[in-house]
């Protein structure tokens, strides 16, 4: 005769044991997808800055003008910028860090108001007293204001470029590229003002500039110390990036 109280009693223990198993599982496979996940969007956002490093090569290139990247290293930003000529020069002869838009712009309307003085005194030409005719004033300094003037960068904005973040996975914190005379960065930069810029330049002629970009996994707001870096490093003439896990540093 079967034991029907037994029976019932070892079927819900197994039944039990499987549960309890199963959930097990469960919890054990879906813990490791959370850091999976993070790891998957950290991958995409630095391949992503690897394909825009591309994408703004080829538009310098079949536009024929200079464009530049910007990276907003306090806001964790990036964009794309085209210049108004290509007789750009590479950052400010003793400038430790770029200009930020706002002093660029100011530095343009400074050098308007000092040029304006030649454009002045050019103005009124000078009576020849042999034949009493006018004499225009020619001078080449004037004739040159445009090249020697600061370039204007307009943000690009279309279905391909708009403001890019590295968030919330990741944060930058350096940038060096040829034209900087040190790595910019935002711990070792003693920059006062709300943000700090440095520019990547892209050339119609097929040149970018070598450069490495450093980021570190955020949890939260908060820098993961523990976690190992990237960096980001560019290939001028390939127009292509790289990324690496660990801190590389440009030899300049």
């Amino acid at each position: 005769m079967i034991n029907r109280e037994t029976n019932s009693r070892g079927f819900t223990l197994l039944e039990t044991i499987l549960i309890v198993g199963l959930l097990a599982g469960v919890y054990a496979y879906a813990v490791p997808q959370f850091g999976l996940f993070s790891g998957l969007e950290r991958s995409s956002t630095l391949n992503r800055i690897a394909v825009d490093i591309r994408s703004a090569y080829d538009t310098a290139v079949l536009t024929g003008k200079v464009h530049r990247l910007v990276f907003s290293l306090s806001k964790g930003e990036y964009w794309l910028e085209v210049a108004d000529r290509n007789d750009v020069y590479l950052g400010v002869a003793g400038q430790d860090r770029d200009l930020s838009r706002d002093e660029e712009e100011e530095q343009r309307l400074e050098f308007e108001e000092s040029f304006s003085a030649y454009e002045d005194m050019l103005a009124n030409p000078v009576n020849d007293p042999e034949n009493d005719t006018e004499i225009a004033l020619i001078t080449p300094l004037v004739a040159a204001k445009k090249r020697l003037a600061r370039p204007q960068w307009s943000v690009i904005k279309n279905l391909e470029w708009q403001k890019r973040t590295v968030g919330p996975q990741l944060a930058l914190i350096a940038m060096q590229a040829e034209h900087h005379a040190q790595k910019q960065s935002v711990e070792d930069n003693d920059f006062d003002g709300d943000e700090l810029q440095a520019y990547l330049y892209f050339f119609p002629e097929g040149y970018v500039e070598r450069a490495v970009i450093h980021l570190v996994p955020i949890d939260g707001d908060v820098i993961d110390r523990n976690a190992p870096p990237y960096t980001i490093r560019t290939k001028p003439h390939e127009g292509i990036a790289t990324v690496v896990t660990g801190r590389e540093e440009l030899d300049v």
